[in-house]
Formats: structure tokens, C-alpha cells, sequence
């Protein structure tokens, strides 16, 4: 028979706590900042690149990830290439009907 002394000593489980469920924010996907066919002006990194400026055509509505909520831009980059764009590399988005966001 074990003491009530040792018992006590006994490390206790965890109490088991839910997985937190995730907070329901709006997503941004109703309210899309380009389309298919604009034209995005982006800050090109590449130290050996032409230019600091680039302009590329969208391929499609960007891509919002769930977990952080960064949001990314499907690209057709000067050189034929596809890229995904991070948002803090945009400067302007020029739609279809010239308007610049």
C-alpha cells in the first residue's frame, strides 16, 4: 500500500487544456487588391538586377496566408518567370482601368 506521503510527492499530470481554437477575423478575401491582368510595380532586391523597379502582371487575386495574414501576389515577372511577391516588396498595383493603388 503506498503512503499518502508519497502520493503527494507524485508529479501530477498536466491538466489537459483545450487546443485554442483560432480567433475568426475577417480574411480579406471578399475585398481583393488586384485581379488577374494588373500591373504591379515591385522593389526588385537583386543587386545585379536592371533597375530597383520592376513591373510584372499579375496571374491571379493574391494569396492570403491563414496563420500570419501576409498576403502574396502571383507574378509574371519582365523575364517570363513566375514568382510569388511578398506584399512588402509592392509599391503600386495599376489596374485595368488605369488606376493606381
Amino acid at each position: 500500500m503506498a503512503s499518502k506521503r508519497s502520493e503527494e510527492n507524485r508529479p501530477r499530470a498536466a491538466a489537459r487544456r483545450p487546443f485554442p481554437r483560432p480567433v475568426e477575423e475577417p480574411s480579406g478575401l471578399d475585398d481583393t487588391r488586384m485581379t488577374a491582368g494588373d500591373v504591379l510595380v515591385y522593389f526588385d532586391p537583386e543587386p545585379h538586377g536592371p533597375a530597383s523597379f520592376q513591373r510584372g502582371v499579375a496571374t491571379g487575386p493574391e494569396i492570403i496566408d491563414p496563420r500570419t495574414g501576409d498576403w502574396w501576389a502571383p507574378v509574371r515577372c519582365p523575364d517570363r518567370s513566375l514568382d510569388l511577391m511578398p506584399a512588402a516588396l509592392i509599391v503600386g498595383i495599376i489596374t485595368a482601368d488605369g488606376e493606381l493603388r
